[in-house]
């Protein structure tokens, strides 16, 4: 990717993010950390089941957020009178496609999974890791969104458990 289109995504970016250029990244959060405990808070209300969070890692991907953003403005543009939001939704996945979801955005066809579906409530099984998103909507209060494509969301945390 072009260094200056890099550094124009970088400004859009989350206020927590780490400022790198580096496509892929991702950042082990310390337990006592204010981002952590957000993240930590937000889990807890969000899971169905009674699990123990071992490691949050905030995951960084400058081309999925280059690519939200472009598609968050047509979308924008195409939909004048529209309001779009960016909320975080969560969705679980096997342990076994870690890597595939990070390399290709959770790509169902990739992770094991028929189609896509963001969650306010999930249930997380032994052998699942938690991912949560950040998703565009026009629908900001629903308690699952299915985006049209991979162009509308990016991985915001990966949550494993005991």
């Amino acid at each position: 990717m072009n260094y200056s289109i890099e550094h124009s995504i970088l400004k859009h970016a989350p206020d927590y993010w780490t400022y790198t250029t580096t496509p892929k990244t991702e950042y082990v959060l310390h337990p006592h950390g204010n981002e952590y405990s957000t993240i930590e808070r937000e889990v807890y209300s969000a899971l169905t089941d009674n699990r123990n969070i071992k490691i949050i890692k905030r995951i960084q991907n400058i081309h999925d957020l280059g690519q939200l953003l472009i598609r968050e403005q047509f979308l924008i543009t195409k939909n004048v009178g529209v309001d779009y939001y960016r909320v975080r939704r969560f969705i679980t996945i096997d342990s076994e496609y870690y890597e595939e979801a990070l390399e290709h955005n959770l790509d169902h066809r990739r992770c094991g999974l028929t189609s896509l579906c963001f969650q306010r409530h999930v249930t997380c099984y032994c052998n699942q890791i938690l991912f949560a998103v950040q998703v565009v909507t026009d629908k900001p209060d629903s308690h699952e969104i299915t985006p049209e494509n991979s162009l509308e969301y990016f991985i915001d945390y990966a949550i494993t458990f005991d």
